[in-house]
């Protein structure tokens, strides 16, 4: 049988002594727990963990570690096929250039003020940042059904999170009347504390459970890197049948062992529940889930990659004109400058 524990086995033996979160939660295995190479370091960094000091608030922020007191209210739609989710390139064209009804919009295409480089290269969020829905207004969105995909960099989703008191995420949000809002993609770094796993699991549910609060239809966003969270979303999704779609986002698994993840995922939703799967960025390469029917993949790297070329080709043909332009007016001047020297050359034989 394929799982997370089978592959990387080899680790078993260290991460025992090097985590505390089974202290914490009987969710934690120790099969979990072996799967951590380095001590747990309690800074911060990349997420949350066992060794935090105030750990015990993170837990409180999302209403404990287990699934099941988080509940979707209202039904979420059955997507069973969708067009791209556009990019910005796209969106002053005509809707007719997309044939399907279902697009998606990016998350980070409705914050202003935008993410900005600071002076060592770092990417920035401004902390006025809020949520901006004219991009609704351009055309391609013209007579579309746009699903809102609340997924994005760390540095966006984790900004938007803990402003979104501040700057009433939800409520802007549900003011967009989206035909769907998708959860966001909390990271969960392979090898790393399973508390930090499992609160931005729930950090992610929490999205999805107060946007229904307001009437929004919402599809769940999924990570599993482990064995026990299959389990957990296997068991809340059958407790939970009016959710009909989720989604994966597989835009930053690069590597091989990262999609190995993401197959052993929809093959437990495929096989033990009856959603249909999004999957926003890389497609899997291991049949039959590439091609079984309610495994829908979707993402903007075409629709992008063929508006830089055409751009392209228009700053070329730009240029080939602005070149063209150049030489007629030069021939414009011509008999100016001939009539001028043949005038010249006559004072000449004076």
């Amino acid at each position: 049988m394929r799982n997370s524990h089978s592959r990387h086995a080899q680790l078993s033996l260290f991460g025992t002594s090097l985590c505390d979160a089974d202290n914490f939660t009987p969710l934690i295995k120790p099969s979990d727990k072996g799967l951590i190479i380095n001590r747990c370091p309690g800074n911060y960094i990349n997420m949350v963990d066992c060794h935090c000091k105030d750990i015990h608030l993170f837990i409180d922020e999302v209403h404990g570690l287990n699934f099941e007191n988080k509940t979707i209210q209202g039904p979420s739609p059955l997507i069973e096929s969708m067009g791209p989710v556009i990019p910005k390139e796209w969106f002053n064209r005509d809707p007719s250039t997309i044939r399907h009804e279902i697009v998606g919009l990016r998350i980070g295409d409705i914050i202003t003020p935008r993410p900005r480089k600071n002076s060592a290269g770092i990417l920035t969020i401004s902390d006025n940042i809020r949520i901006d829905l004219s991009a609704l207004k351009f055309p391609v969105f013209q007579g579309k059904n746009v699903v809102l995909f609340a997924t994005g960099i760390d540095v966006v989703i984790e900004k938007l999170w803990y402003k979104r008191f501040a700057i009433n995420l939800f409520e802007a949000i549900a003011s967009g009347r989206f035909y769907a809002v998708t959860g966001m993609n909390f990271s969960l770094f392979l090898y790393e504390c399973p508390l930090g796993h499992l609160i931005n699991l729930n950090k992610s549910l929490i999205f999805c459970e107060e946007l229904s609060k307001l009437g929004v239809p919402v599809i769940p966003h999924i990570y599993a890197i482990t064995d026990t969270h299959r389990e957990m979303w296997v068991n809340w999704l059958k407790r939970h049948p009016n959710i009909q779609t989720v989604l994966i986002n597989t835009q930053m698994q690069r590597d091989r062992i990262s999609m190995y993840e993401v197959e052993l995922t929809v093959e437990a939703l495929l096989k033990n529940t009856a959603v249909s799967i999004i999957l926003n960025g890389r497609s899997l390469v291991s049949p039959p889930h590439d091609i079984n029917p309610r495994v829908i993949v979707t993402n903007q790297a075409n629709l992008k990659k063929k508006a830089i070329v055409e751009n392209c080709i228009i700053r070329k043909q730009l240029k080939e004109m602005e070149t063209i332009n150049g030489l007629l007016a030069h021939h414009e001047k011509l008999p100016n400058k001939l009539a001028q020297l043949q005038l010249n050359q006559q004072f000449s034989y004076f």
